[in-house]
């Protein structure tokens, strides 16, 4: 009986512990391509000695990759950043992404002794995001406050030593849970989306490769943005972005370009990016 009683509890065990996980298809970012348009004109300008006579209009184009990498889980761990020269991957760049539990990050790292950074949470809100620099022995501090709908509504950033007194950031939101106005300094930027679905919808938190696409005011936040920022305009410019979607109504390219608004026919080509996905099985908690 006691020999019974044991396999029992024993099967109770290992049923408990197969059905407290399920696997799930998740179509995550695999890779973003991004490629930079500067008029040759501005690369020429650095070369004095340069005599060259290229149009104006003619540019020259950076390409930069971003890989990420997820474990089981489904949750982004890494980030490789890095350029494109011949054909040949240079400056390679990763930062570490550890999560504490499914709301909180417990740790980002840059993969060496000279940055940290430290995040502390509030109720499962992140209060204080502080990146330090041992080299050059500084730090940046951002203070969050939150609105209502538990949003970051305000950013207080505090550099030490550059600047003590703080730079002060509003933020605004729409019924969607889109930011559609960020002021910084006394100057607005405004933000105008689509209707489909923005490509690192899937993370617990905000993440973007281009201020352009989502502002990285709210990277790491709660701020999970919802669609994709076809326009945003401040004093100075306006941006448009065009999009293509794959058949999940998620962008595969975009395209930006900037008017200036002093001079409407001023109008360039800055970046163009192409969004590679892939489906992964997570794993998730029932």
């Amino acid at each position: 009986m006691k020999n019974k009683l044991v396999l029992t509890s024993l099967l109770l065990i290992v049923t408990g512990s197969i059905t407290a996980f399920a696997q799930k298809k998740v179509t995550v970012v695999k890779q973003v391509i991004e490629k930079y348009h500067i008029p040759k004109t501005e690369i020429i300008s650095l070369s004095p000695d340069s005599k060259s006579t290229n149009p104006s209009g003619e540019t020259e184009i950076f390409i930069k990759k971003f890989d990420l990498d997820y474990n089981a889980k489904g949750e982004l761990i890494s980030v490789m950043t890095y350029h494109l020269e011949n054909d040949m991957p240079t400056y390679p760049f990763t930062f570490y992404v550890e999560m504490g539990n499914t709301q909180q990050i417990k740790d980002i790292s840059l993969g060496t002794d000279t940055s940290t950074y430290k995040l502390e949470y509030n109720d499962n809100l992140l209060d204080t995001f502080t990146y330090a620099n041992i080299n050059f022995r500084e730090s940046k501090t951002s203070k969050y406050t939150y609105n209502k709908n538990l949003l970051p509504n305000h950013i207080s950033i505090s550099t030490i030593p550059e600047s003590p007194t703080p730079t002060e950031i509003s933020l605004e939101y729409n019924d969607k849970r889109n930011l559609i106005k960020e002021t910084y300094q006394n100057e607005s930027t405004e933000y105008t989306y689509d209707n489909k679905q923005y490509p690192f919808y899937y993370l617990p938190y905000g993440y973007t490769v281009s201020n352009l696409l989502s502002s990285e005011s709210l990277m790491f936040t709660n701020y999970i943005q919802q669609n994709n920022v076809i326009k945003s305009e401040n004093t100075k410019f306006i941006y448009s972005i065009d999009y293509t979607y794959n058949q999940n109504h998620l962008p595969i390219s975009a395209k930006i370009t900037s008017v200036d608004k002093n001079n409407k026919d001023k109008v360039r080509l800055l970046y163009e990016y192409e969004f590679v996905y892939m489906e992964i099985n997570a794993s998730i908690t029932k």
